[in-house]
């Protein structure tokens, strides 16, 4: 799934969002496992390892302008992983970026900058 060339404002904004779809993503799968279950503890293991090894910001928004992948900043081993989770829609509505709930939810709590630009508003394919 590609994205255009951006503003610095709106690949700060898609940085949000791609770290609302990754953490998503996390809540997701680990809420279909026992809390304490050993695959739910994996589950969090690979998210936190996820964000370990994320990209600079200011690498990660010089990407995004230029309209290159971004999960291609990752290492190699995480990137399929990175690219499922920033371009597949989030099913619970809580925690999809994109969804009416979530962005009122953002709103309710005072982000009211939470305004999707048209190349994010269907962005992402359904899981």
């Amino acid at each position: 799934m590609t994205v255009p060339m951006m503003t610095m404002s709106e690949a700060f904004l898609y940085l949000d969002f791609c770290d609302f779809r990754i953490f998503g993503w996390e809540i997701t799968e680990r809420s279909l496992q026992h809390p304490r279950s050993k695959a739910a503890k994996a589950i969090t293991e690979r998210w936190k390892e996820i964000l370990r090894y994320a990209p600079p910001v200011d690498d990660f928004v010089k990407s995004a302008m230029e309209g290159r992948p971004v999960h291609e900043l990752w290492p190699e081993h995480l990137r399929k992983e990175v690219e499922f989770s920033i371009n597949t829609k989030v099913p619970r509505t809580t925690n999809e970026p994109t969804s009416a709930e979530f962005i009122a939810d953002m709103h309710a709590c005072g982000r009211t900058d939470w305004m999707l630009p048209e190349f994010l508003k269907s962005h992402g394919r359904t899981a």
